[in-house]
């Protein structure tokens, strides 16, 4: 199917149509063309839109605050995914940001939006929050969002999907870990880092596998396995099984963390307790030890629920 080329509009009242049009392609609950033309005129909004000859294909909005940027929302029509539409506007979007002074830039996107989180990250961004029942899905109720972060240098990507340079992606920490270990790291175990490094949940094989496979459909659920064990044998990553008879995985953390898990829901909540750390090493002392390791699990339900 022939496709036509793209061309990236600054926003204005008079894109306010075609932004809402991009908009209602691209989300189940979209923005109507007077809240584009009433946002178009805030204080540090701007936009562009991508279209073709033939229809609006996608839309970003963006907000400059100091010396930060916001990504309020950026969307493309299903039919022209794949075209690196998304890339081009987010290029773009972060061009007209460091020439307006920012030096920052931060986004939210839905935790079971593996397909977006990754295309963030091979662009520089990394997870820098948690924002619980974020975004409202209706019948399906509420999800939550992981906040991500960029920090805007002088190299710009071209705002256009057929020409100039594109940023090279930012390795993640798993990645980096794995290359300092002399570590063959082909594009599928790329993929099964990044998806590592950017979970926050502690996903299992097969929920890992789902996340890699949709950034990568050739990712088989063998091929998670063998690189899990390869990551967990390298110190890489951390397994845990909290009750439920799945083995679970976590980055390997800088700094030492416990777990709460929701009897209920299953969720696993992480905390630093400076009290509880200076108990069990005073406990050790007391018997004798040195403590060089330790895991604190706790299990409870929801206070309302006792």
């Amino acid at each position: 199917m022939k496709t036509h080329p793209v061309k990236l509009t600054w926003a204005t009242a008079a894109e306010a149509s075609g932004m809402a049009m991009a908009h209602a392609g691209a989300f189940e609950t979209s923005w109507r063309e007077d809240e584009f033309e009433d946002l178009l005129e805030g204080e540090g909004i701007f936009g562009f839109l991508a279209q073709d000859e033939e229809a609006p294909l996608g839309v970003i909005l963006c907000r400059v605050a100091a010396d930060e940027v916001e990504v309020l929302t950026l969307g493309v029509a299903p039919p022209a995914r794949g075209r690196g539409v998304a890339r081009a506007l987010m290029a773009a979007g972060l061009a007209a940001a460091r020439q307006a002074g920012a030096k920052t830039c931060f986004l939210e996107v839905a935790v079971d939006n593996a397909a977006a989180e990754a295309l963030y990250a091979t662009l520089g961004f990394r997870r820098a929050g948690h924002r619980p029942s974020y975004y409202d899905r209706g019948p399906e109720g509420l999800v939550d969002a992981v906040v991500m972060r960029r920090d805007l240098n002088e190299a710009a990507s071209s705002p256009y999907p057929d020409g100039g340079t594109v940023e090279p992606p930012v390795p993640d920490r798993i990645e980096k870990l794995c290359v300092d270990k002399g570590m063959r790291m082909t594009d599928q175990r790329r993929v099964i880092a990044r998806v590592l490094s950017q979970a926050h949940d502690h996903p299992d094989v097969e929920e890992l596998h789902r996340r890699a496979h949709a950034v990568d459909p050739h990712i088989s659920i063998a091929t998670v396995y063998r690189t899990v064990r390869l990551f967990e044998e390298a110190g890489i990553i951390t397994r845990h099984d909290f009750r439920d008879g799945r083995s679970r995985y976590e980055e390997q953390p800088e700094v030492h963390h416990d777990h709460l898990i929701d009897m209920k829901t299953g969720q696993v909540v992480e905390f630093v307790d400076a009290e509880i750390e200076a108990l069990q090493e005073a406990i050790a002392k007391r018997l004798g030890y040195r403590l060089v390791d330790h895991r604190l699990e706790l299990y409870g339900v929801p206070v309302e629920e006792n």
